[in-house]
């Protein structure tokens, strides 16, 4: 195979290489690469490799004549990858947040184990399975004794509270009183 060949064959086979890498291929100069392929009617400007946003497929945009070696085309691209839509556990209203709130795997300290729309649906569960809500709510006189007794039962005190729906620092307190 001659040099022209040769030449001709690499620009053909790879539209983004230089004049200077096939001719390091084929063994020739710069100048004599782009003497052959215009005789030969081939293009001697090598095309930058596009990059395309992972999300919408547009061209990322070019600064200075550079392709930006990004993933997205924008911010928003970038938020919608990051992103997932999720159902309100109280309100069922659906709400964006990030994957690694979302997702479980092993040893994510950001994952969340319930998901909520705002502070007043978060309050909301927490004032009804968790116990916060529940300080200065009215409980029956008598509540002390029925923890003391059936916590002498083997019963454990958290399932007591949740039951009698009451916070644990709160069944504790009552738990003490005589």
């Amino acid at each position: 195979m001659t040099a022209v060949d040769k030449v001709i064959e690499l620009r053909r086979a790879n539209s983004c290489a230089t004049l200077e890498q096939i001719g390091n291929r084929a063994g020739v100069t710069r100048q004599r690469v782009s003497q052959i392929l215009l005789k030969a009617g081939l293009t001697t400007r090598h095309y930058i490799q596009d990059y395309l946003c992972i999300v919408c497929g547009a061209a990322i945009k070019t600064s200075y004549g550079y392709k930006r070696k990004g993933l997205f085309c924008s911010q928003k691209c970038r938020s919608e990858y990051h992103t997932v839509t999720v159902e309100c556990e109280i309100c069922g209203k659906q709400v964006k947040r990030l994957i690694s709130r979302v997702l479980s795997y092993p040893g994510n300290p950001n994952r969340h184990n319930h998901i909520f729309c705002g502070r007043k649906c978060w309050e909301t569960w927490a004032a009804k399975n968790a116990g916060f809500g529940n300080k200065y709510r009215k409980v029956p006189k008598d509540t002390g004794a029925t923890i003391r007794t059936i916590y002498q039962t083997g019963v454990p005190l958290p399932t007591i509270a949740k039951d009698i729906g009451i916070s644990l620092g709160y069944a504790y307190k009552l738990k003490g009183k005589n």
